[in-house]
């Protein structure tokens, strides 16, 4: 089941999956499967790509299948429509052979996501494999080492095993930490269809949806319309259900932020974060996440009394330091959605 926020609000649920990512399926196609399995298999990898906006600058895919050999079935840049994508994996042909896992995603690395490759990667953006098998690899430390490879590359890992003859340990060596995000299970091929929901939120929340900048465990938005503290709270909202004003609670965060903004309009404009004591009546600071705890802070001066009463900006005369201004001016702002919380 997908788990979506209010209606209306570009929840991934609504749009589907509004992201902007370089995605490759690495599919075992070896003996074990048979036509049948072969046939839901490739019915199951369809149906997370309707799931997607495809396009050229939104989701880009490739299909790569294994077993005692692979194939690269398309590149990244070779369709730029979903129906294209479709019909082409609708042509996959089973082979059967061996559980080459090992080779499937070697390939995956320096084949699909070869940055010399031109039908390959979009430099910038984020690149995610879909490894999906049921069963043990022929050689495991090779598996977990080329799966070691392509994580220390900056590709995102999801692990898909059916059946018995799959050994969970190994599917969590493949995939991305944390393993409740990144890896699945299922008994049989018929049931990938109750996971294909989950295993779409989960791709969508691992990447940040377009137009957004990814930074750690969060996703960045720049806003250049000026409103008050309230509207832009409000518009962060509007943009994904999950937003909020940024919160940069720790100096790392900060420093990602201000840069983002320099590099975007240099120091012309003031930005709000999401901090305020207006809510308090100018009492403690509360972030626009509701938290209370401000344990990092860069103030021009000192922490700013009672009596300025306010809301928190990035001030433009001070290198983006923070200063309180009246809740009711009019400035541009930064929103973020943390990944860990959104659901």
């Amino acid at each position: 089941m997908c788990h979506c926020g209010p209606k209306g609000r570009n929840n991934p649920c609504d749009s589907r999956c509004s992201i902007e990512g370089d995605i490759a399926f690495v599919v075992d196609n070896s003996n074990s499967i048979g036509h049948k399995n072969w046939e839901t298999q490739l019915r199951f990898i369809e149906e997370l790509v309707r799931g997607f906006v495809v396009g050229p600058n939104d989701v880009h895919i490739a299909l790569l299948t294994y077993s005692t050999g692979y194939k690269i079935e398309f590149h990244l840049k070779e369709y730029e429509t979903k129906e294209e994508v479709l019909a082409r994996i609708r042509d996959s042909n089973y082979t059967g052979g061996s559980t080459g896992t090992d080779r499937g995603i070697r390939m995956m690395r320096i084949g699909i996501f070869n940055p010399r490759n031109r039908k390959g990667p979009r430099t910038g953006i984020p690149h995610v494999g879909i490894v999906v098998t049921d069963g043990c690899s022929d050689n495991p430390n090779a598996t977990v080492s080329e799966a070691r490879l392509a994580k220390t590359e900056n590709i995102i890992m999801f692990a898909v095993g059916i059946g018995s003859e799959t050994r969970f340990e190994e599917l969590i060596d493949i995939a991305t930490r944390p393993k409740e995000q990144h890896v699945f299970h299922v008994g049989d091929f018929d049931a990938l269809a109750s996971i294909q929901e989950v295993i779409l939120q989960e791709i969508c929340n691992a990447l940040c949806p377009k137009n957004w900048t990814a930074s750690g465990k969060k996703c960045y938005y720049v806003s250049s319309t000026a409103l008050s503290y309230a509207e832009a709270g409000q518009r962060c909202v509007d943009l994904h259900y999950s937003a909020t004003l940024a919160t940069a609670k720790t100096k790392i965060e900060y420093k990602t932020i201000t840069k983002m903004i320099y590099t975007k309009t240099g120091y012309n404009f003031s930005y709000y974060i999401g901090l305020d004591n207006e809510r308090s009546g100018g009492a403690d600071f509360i972030f626009a996440d509701n938290s209370t705890s401000v344990l990092y802070s860069e103030w021009i001066s000192e922490v700013p009394s009672g009596q300025r009463q306010g809301c928190v900006m990035l001030d433009k005369t001070h290198s983006f330091m923070w200063d309180v201004t009246e809740c009711s001016v009019s400035l541009p702002f930064v929103c973020e959605i943390d990944k860990t919380r959104r659901t």
